[in-house]
């Protein structure tokens, strides 16, 4: 998760440099802004489709202000553990599961059945933001720790 968080920490860093040089005008600064962020891409690329997915969930975490990342979307049952693999390796020890769908609870079986225990219900910010942008809707969701 360290990575996750210094790819993280180096996008905000370079899209702060972009509106900056975007503000006074800088062409240059903002190319090279633009050139890096798709070095960091690029990297993020290469470490592999698995990894990507972590990545964008651990920002979406960031962006939103949650404790843990979250799992929102369906998802194909045959996949989950491959899921959680993921998770499990590149270090994440909790998540959050907050989908609506008619299915959750099968899901949420599911994780259990691939090692992970459910601790109880959270509030989150979910992926939708309030009228006018003013902050996230709050979403609730099931509590996981990956053993």
């Amino acid at each position: 998760m360290k990575e996750m968080l210094a790819i993280y920490n180096r996008e905000q860093e370079l899209l702060a440099r972009y509106r900056k040089a975007k503000e006074n005008g800088d062409e240059a600064g903002m190319q090279d802004a633009r050139d890096k962020h798709n070095a960091v891409e690029a990297h993020l690329e290469a470490q592999g489709k698995e990894f990507c997915w972590a990545y964008r969930l651990f920002e979406e975490q960031q962006e939103r202000g949650n404790a843990y990342i979250d799992l929102h979307d369906t998802m194909q049952d045959a996949l989950i553990p491959v899921y959680i693999d993921t998770l499990r390796k590149h270090g994440f020890k909790n998540f959050t599961f907050s989908s609506t769908w008619s299915s959750a609870v099968e899901t949420a079986w599911i994780f259990t059945q691939c090692g992970c225990s459910l601790k109880g219900l959270i509030e989150i910010n979910s992926q939708y933001k309030n009228f006018m942008g003013d902050g996230y809707e709050k979403a609730h969701g099931y509590l996981f720790s990956i053993d």
